[in-house]
């Protein structure tokens, strides 16, 4: 599936931590990309490109991964405060190089967590203020897992990827993370065009994460012509007797990895 958590902004997408893949592709053959170290090799690295193909380029045997340690100190600070603010404070405080790895804006609360070594976190909690959040491990996990409370409606879930400083959408229900580059919003379906729109015009894009008809569809909607056009390229390569379900009717929904 390829979707990153709330580190991704701060440490990188699931792609960035793949190192060599194992795939056997439509024409039944057993390809092995990456996973070892060479010298002076140009080219594309395919064992990334599989994350986020939803098994439409084939079936992954195995994947090699990077692994890093996991941060000596953590700290997770609450302030309340509205989405202009949160996503100005969240642009700001990265900028002044706070040991950030994960934020996330909903009902009318920002959440930022500080990791890293100690006296780092230290000095940035004492800087920065705000409330010290319970548990915080337990709460980024219900986020990363969308078992928080804000992802239980019954409305269309929409996905909106666009530039970290974009406004907020005032009339619809939102979270905003990574910073304030990924936008959860929940519409009903006369509402789509109206998110793609805004997207757009934010320099992004958007889809149906969950709910309605258009779900699978919307994946495909997103895209450019020639983003279509080098999608349909690869999948010929890939998979030229279309064995594998296309990319635009595997996406949608999908459980997100990274915390």
């Amino acid at each position: 599936a390829g979707i990153s958590g709330p580190r991704r902004a701060y440490a990188g997408a699931v792609r960035d931590f793949v190192l060599g893949a194992k795939v056997i592709d439509g024409k039944g053959d057993h390809l092995s990309f990456g996973g070892k170290v060479m010298k002076n090799v140009a080219g594309f690295d395919v064992s990334r490109l599989l994350v986020g193909s939803f098994g439409s380029l084939g079936v992954i045997t195995e994947v090699a991964f990077k692994c890093l340690p996991l941060p000596k100190a953590q700290a997770t600070r609450v302030f309340e405060m509205d989405a202009a603010t949160a996503i100005e404070a969240m642009n700001r405080w990265y900028a002044e190089a706070d040991p950030i790895t994960a934020t996330t804006w909903v009902d009318g609360k920002l959440h930022v967590r500080f990791a890293g070594a100690e006296p780092a976190v230290n000095t940035a909690v004492q800087k920065r203020g705000g409330e010290a959040l319970v548990n915080d491990v337990d709460w980024w996990r219900d986020w990363r897992e969308q078992r928080h409370a804000f992802f239980a409606s019954a409305k269309e879930l929409h996905r909106v990827s666009c530039k970290s400083t974009a406004p907020a959408t005032d009339d619809m229900r939102t979270a905003i993370e990574w910073g304030g580059a990924l936008r959860w919003v929940h519409a009903d379906e006369a509402s789509a065009a109206k998110i793609r729109y805004q997207a757009s015009r934010a320099g992004g894009y958007a889809s149906v994460w969950r709910g309605g008809a258009s779900t699978h569809a919307s994946a495909a909607q997103s895209l450019s012509d020639p983003l279509k056009d080098i999608h349909a390229k690869i999948k010929a390569s890939f998979d030229p007797y279309n064995v594998f379900p296309s990319l635009s009717s595997s996406a949608g929904e999908g459980a997100r990895q990274g915390g």
